[in-house]
């Protein structure tokens, strides 16, 4: 059950960058995150995921496959610790917690 919802925006004049997490009693789960391309690679996508992720215990991240094809994603989500464990022709899930992959 979805107790609460959180929006990060990245903001330069326009919406450059964001993320939404939607957090249950026992887990934080991340969705809808992009940085514009423009604005990429300058830490910006790190810095959403830093304030998502920020007094989160247990962090699931979803993408969809798309941009689970851009290697700078694959290695950020890596860096900060996220593994893949499922995916399908739409969409990959990663957890930071290695609980359930147990």
């Amino acid at each position: 059950m979805i107790v609460n919802s959180e929006i990060f925006v990245a903001i330069n004049n326009e919406v450059i960058g964001m993320i939404v997490s939607f957090i249950s009693e026992q887990r934080c789960f991340l969705t809808s995150f992009f940085v514009d391309p423009a604005w990429r690679n300058q830490g910006i996508g790190k810095e959403l995921l830093f304030a998502a992720m920020k007094n989160k215990e247990r962090v699931s991240l979803y993408t969809d496959n798309k941009r689970t094809e851009n290697k700078a994603a694959i290695h950020l989500y890596t860096q900060l610790g996220f593994i893949p464990i499922w995916n399908d022709e739409k969409e990959t899930l990663w957890v930071k917690n290695d609980e359930e992959i147990r």
